[in-house]
C-alpha cells in the first residue's frame, strides 16, 4: 500500500517575517535590494529545508533571469506596510 504525497502549505506569514527580517538587516549601507532580497530568501528556505528537512515557508519558487524569487513575493511585497521597510540601524537600536 502506498500513501499518495500531499505537499506542505504555503505559510504566507513566515515568507513576510522573513522578509521583514532581511529589510531590517540590510547591507552596511542600511539597504537591500529587491534581486538581493529574493535570493535571501531563497537561500535561507532550502538551506533549512537542506539541514532539518523542513522549509520555513514552504513557498513555490520560480527560475528567473537574475535568481529565483517566490511566485508570492509581488503581492507579499505590495503588502507590508511602510514601518516595515525599515533601516537597518532601526531594526538594531543604539549601540
Amino acid at each position: 500500500m502506498t500513501t499518495a504525497y500531499t505537499e506542505p502549505p504555503f505559510k504566507a506569514e513566515k515568507l513576510r517575517d522573513m522578509l521583514r527580517y532581511f529589510i531590517g538587516h540590510g547591507q552596511s549601507d542600511d539597504t537591500v535590494g529587491k534581486t538581493k532580497l529574493m535570493k535571501l530568501l531563497y537561500y535561507s528556505d532550502f538551506l533549512h529545508y537542506r539541514d532539518r528537512g523542513e522549509a520555513i515557508s514552504w513557498a513555490h519558487y520560480r527560475k528567473l533571469p537574475l535568481g529565483p524569487v517566490p511566485r508570492e513575493a509581488n503581492a507579499l511585497l505590495s503588502d507590508l506596510e511602510p514601518s516595515d521597510w525599515t533601516s537597518r540601524a532601526e531594526a538594531r537600536g543604539p549601540r
